[in-house]
């Protein structure tokens, strides 16, 4: 599976909390 799907983004927790999702995703876009 993960030689298959590159993970870009990979943010730890379960479940994972709303605004770590946010901040992640901020962060990988660079902004």
């Amino acid at each position: 599976f993960l030689n298959e799907n590159k993970i870009d983004l990979y943010i730890p927790g379960c479940p994972v909390h709303p605004l770590t999702v946010i901040n992640g995703i901020l962060r990988f876009l660079g902004i």
